[in-house]
């Protein structure tokens, strides 16, 4: 039973928030003797930008009750226990916090390391047109389905459980016209007015998203193909696909191998004047993104309960996401299994 180590506990480290890591972050369940094996938890804290929030604490909640546990300054918590405890954890700072708190269920079999991925509240663009905007973050909005079934961030998120995006090391990403079927073919000035467009979101973004590699196919791994579907019915029409390979489906929580589909029907690319968004809403589709109903968006609905403006380019909101998704994916490379939507989500639904 842990009662009596609870109790303890919280005559240590709940009386006062101001308790040191050491005190409260490395913690021994003093329990009966039983065939439970001792093991340890080990929560590590992440940020985007690598900052560790202070007062950063985790609530472990067990069915005999709750304690709190500290981080100490590197974003570290530890929690001795036995084999088959299970714990519901909520990571978080205090209110006033920049990030989103962060809560999941552990059952403990043996030493366990769990990173947390702390998303944040607000988001300042980094480059570009935009740079230096601070932009909100509402998550819960960002995966909400609309009306049409998508979400704004449905190719980032296929799920809540799952983030399937480009990384840093992505960028710039390979574009090229796809040849390979009999009918599809590209002349120079489809080349010329997509760069025209391609390069607009370059300059936006403030950096190369995207870079010319003459013909790509459509099932490049890390790149995105051009192609044109003679199947449309009127012209010009545009649509895509953000597709991720057979290595990347559940249980796997991150997801690296993507590539893009721009399609187009016949002509498109000729009868689409400069000033017109479709080409850019459809390479925001190709990086992650699917429409929005929340805020102005190069990818807004025309709904009668969404937004009334509907931008001819990328928004400080949509850039902002952006970066925020690949950083997201960035992080996620080097830590696949790491809490990160899904926790965020379930905290909010406290």
């Amino acid at each position: 039973m842990l009662v009596e180590w609870l109790n303890a506990f919280r005559r240590v480290c709940i009386g006062s928030l101001g308790a040191t890591a050491a005190a409260c972050g490395s913690l021994a369940l003093d329990v009966p003797a039983t065939n439970a094996t001792p093991v340890t938890l080990t929560l590590h804290a992440l940020t985007l930008d690598g900052s560790v929030p202070p007062d950063l604490h985790a609530t472990i909640s067990a069915p005999s009750g709750s304690s709190l546990v500290s981080f100490n300054s590197a974003g570290v918590a530890t929690l001795a226990g036995r084999s088959a405890d299970s714990l519901a954890v909520r990571v978080e700072s205090n209110a006033s916090s920049r990030f989103y708190a962060s809560q999941g269920q552990i059952v403990l079999h043996r030493d366990t390391s769990v990173a947390v991925v702390l998303l944040p509240h607000t988001w300042t663009v980094q480059r570009g047109t935009y740079a230096s905007t601070d932009r909100t973050i509402d998550l819960a909005a960002a995966l909400e389905a609309n009306d049409d079934g998508s979400r704004y961030l449905d190719g980032f998120a296929p799920s809540v459980e799952q983030v399937a995006a480009w990384t840093d090391a992505s960028f710039p990403i390979p574009v090229g016209f796809d040849s390979s079927a009999a009918g599809r073919r590209w002349t120079a000035h489809d080349s010329t007015v997509f760069w025209q467009y391609a390069d607009t979101m370059n300059a936006i973004a403030g950096r190369t998203l995207f870079k010319p590699s003459g013909d790509q196919t459509i099932t490049s791994a890390g790149a995105i193909g051009l192609t044109v579907d003679y199947t449309f019915m009127t012209s010009p029409q545009g649509w895509l696909a953000v597709r991720t390979l057979n290595s990347c489906v559940l249980p796997v929580r991150f997801c690296g191998d993507v590539h893009g589909e721009v399609a187009a029907s016949a002509g498109f690319y000729g009868q689409w004047s400069p000033d017109e968004k479709i080409i850019m809403h459809e390479l925001m589709h190709a990086l992650g993104f699917g429409h929005s109903c929340h805020w102005p968006s190069i990818m807004g609905l025309s709904r009668p309960q969404c937004v009334a403006e509907f931008p001819k380019k990328p928004t400080a909101d949509d850039i902002a996401y952006l970066e925020l998704m690949t950083r997201l994916a960035t992080v996620l490379s080097t830590h696949p299994e790491a809490w990160q939507l899904r926790e965020a989500l379930a905290a909010l639904s406290r």
